[in-house]
C-alpha cells in the first residue's frame, strides 16, 4: 500500500527543493516524499543538505526506511528517520536538528502529534520559535492545516505568503 507514486507531487517536491536549496529539510510524515528527499540530498545541488523525517507510526517509518535502503537510490546518511516519542522529546529532537539551520524546507504530509486538531500544523506551531528566518513550508493535502495558517502567522508574528493550486469553497 505504500509508495503509490504521485508523479506530479514528486516532481513538485524535487523542483522546489532544487529551486530553494535549503540547508535542512524537515518532513512530517513519511512515504514516497521521503524517497524524493533522500534522492535530493544525495545530489550535488543539495550543498550538504540534511533531512529529518518524523512520523507518529513507527511501523510506517520503519517500512519507509527499509524501502529507501533497498531502492536503487543510494541511501544518504544525512537523512535521519525518527518516530514520535512524546510532544516534549519530539520538539527537542526537532530543535536539535534545526540548530544552525540557515534555511529550512518543511514538508507537512501527516499528523505527528496525537490528537492534533490542525492536521500536523500543531507540530509546526510547537517548533515555531526555532524556525530559521528563511523557512518554506509545503503542505500536502491538509486542508485544515492550510485554513489555520493564520495561527502560525500569529505565533511567528509575521505574514505568510501562500501559493496553492487548491481551490476551496
Amino acid at each position: 500500500q505504500q509508495f503509490p507514486p504521485d508523479i506530479l507531487k514528486c516532481i513538485r517536491l524535487y523542483s522546489l527543493l532544487n529551486e530553494l536549496s535549503p540547508t535542512h529539510i524537515l518532513e512530517l510524515g513519511c512515504g514516497t516524499s521521503s524517497l524524493i528527499i533522500n534522492s535530493y540530498i544525495g545530489t550535488q545541488a543539495s550543498n550538504n543538505c540534511s533531512a529529518l523525517t518524523l512520523d507518529i507510526d513507527s511501523s510506517w517509518l520503519d517500512l519507509t526506511y527499509s524501502k529507501i535502503q533497498k531502492s536503487k537510490v543510494l541511501f544518504n546518511e544525512s537523512h535521519e528517520f525518527i518516530a514520535y516519542k512524546d510532544d516534549v522529546s519530539t520538539v527537542a529532537d526537532i530543535k536539535s536538528f534545526l540548530a544552525g539551520s540557515d534555511s529550512l524546507f518543511l514538508f507537512l504530509d501527516a499528523v505527528v502529534f496525537p490528537n492534533d486538531p490542525y492536521q500536523g500544523l500543531s507540530t509546526i506551531l510547537a517548533i515555531s520559535e526555532f524556525l530559521p528566518a528563511r523557512t518554506h513550508i509545503l503542505i500536502d493535502s491538509r486542508g485544515v492545516a492550510q485554513r489555520n495558517l493564520y495561527k502560525l502567522a500569529q505565533a511567528l508574528n509575521c505574514s505568510i505568503d501562500v501559493i496553492t493550486s487548491v481551490i476551496s469553497t
